[in-house]
């Protein structure tokens, strides 16, 4: 009855999985417009560890009878099983390189290691009915693992290690409940891949990852309450939470930039509103490589944007709107868009005396923003 222990283990956590990115709604169950990269690399984890499950409880189930099916369906399972064994380390990298960075650009330059790795665990899967690399299948449907199994481990065992090696060094660059939740993966697969190695028969890496799956559903349901759906950036809801935080720690000095996306309703009205979109979304991310690694930015209206700088000076904010309107101007010479970006922006520290409360200071800084946007189409109507 072991196997049959077993067969209920990987099927009840692969009915863990489905009922987990049922819960997170479309984004997670199916790719669609505002499907966001780590989203994407989360179903796609999701995907391959429940494949991998369901084809071991299979193999689990034909392993004990092997008369029971077909040499050639015994040896496809095998090649899938096998060829999809280093897919979820991969995407977790590639997972944990986004919610750490935010750059595609570095996700660009992973894949092309993980691509052609995955690729050759592919073809050695493939062909290893014929060379016995990592698995052979006799004529009486019995099987054998091949001489390069330990090697083949080792190498995936080697992959967690670099996420979490990854993790560990640039915790720092995420909250520390984010942080730990990219943890759980190679934490719990690792700790798995030992018991498993210590109880031959016990298959124990995939469904103990299932734990990582659901804790990063938590995390994802916890951003998806606090982040603007369009730019990535905060909400209102979480900025406020952020800035009645900021605001009680007394021990720091607090920033802010109100920050308005010019000729917004002009850019909509001309090239539509898809275009519009594109432009909050590149202005989301020249606010994004503006920002120091402790700021905090979030989309407040149509077009308003908000930075709070917790402990920064009057320097850091002027470095910072230095920055905004560097990064527009380089925005402006790329001829491939159709409109530019430019932002009138209202900055100061707040005053305990003058703004009394977090809501006294956004209104403090959108009287400065105003009077810039003012001086703006003052100077926009001379030209």
């Amino acid at each position: 009855m072991e196997f049959m222990n077993q067969v209920f283990i990987n099927v009840f956590s692969v009915i863990l999985v489905i009922a987990t990115l049922i819960s997170l709604g479309r984004p997670a169950w199916k790719a669609g417009p505002e499907t966001t990269p780590d989203m994407n690399l989360y179903r796609y984890f999701a995907i391959s560890i429940s494949t991998i499950m369901l084809v071991d409880a299979v193999l689990w189930y034909i392993d004990s009878h092997p008369l029971s099916t077909g040499r050639p369906i015994h040896i496809v399972l095998y090649i899938i099983y096998y060829g999809l064994q280093l897919a979820p380390s991969s995407i977790y990298i590639l997972y944990t390189e986004f919610h750490l960075y935010e750059s595609m650009v570095r996700i660009r330059k992973a894949l092309r290691v993980i691509i052609p790795a995955n690729l050759l665990i592919v073809l050695i899967s493939v062909t290893s009915p014929w060379t016995g690399i990592f698995f052979t299948i006799d004529q009486a449907n019995g099987y054998t693992r091949g001489y390069a199994i330990i090697p083949l481990f080792a190498f995936i065992a080697l992959m967690t290690m670099l996420g979490l090696t990854l993790v560990i060094v640039s915790r720092k660059k995420v909250p520390s409940k984010t942080a730990l939740t990219l943890l759980l993966f190679p934490l719990f697969s690792l700790t798995g891949g030992i018991i498993q190695a210590l109880n031959f028969g016990v298959v124990m890496v995939w469904p103990s990852c299932v734990i990582f799956v659901i804790a990063a559903a938590l995390n994802i349901q916890k951003e998806q309450i606090h982040t603007d759906h369009l730019t990535g950036l905060m909400n209102r809801r979480r900025l406020e939470q952020e800035l009645f935080q900021s605001l009680h720690n007394a021990t720091k000095a607090l920033g802010g930039i109100l920050i308005d996306l010019n000729d917004f309703k002009q850019i909509n009205d001309t090239w539509g509103h898809h275009v519009g979109d594109r432009a909050l979304q590149e202005a989301a991310e020249i606010l994004r490589h503006a920002a120091g690694p402790k700021d905090i930015i979030a989309r407040v209206g149509g077009d308003e944007f908000i930075l709070l700088s917790p402990g920064g000076d009057a320097s850091h904010l002027e470095q910072i709107r230095e920055q905004i309107s560097y990064l527009a101007t380089l925005h402006k010479l790329d001829e491939t868009h159709p409109y530019s970006l430019s932002f009138s922006m209202g900055s100061d520290l707040y005053d305990e005396d003058r703004d009394h409360q977090g809501e006294t200071f956004l209104m403090h800084l959108d009287n400065l923003m105003y009077q810039e946007k003012a001086a703006y189409k003052s100077r926009k109507l001379s030209e």
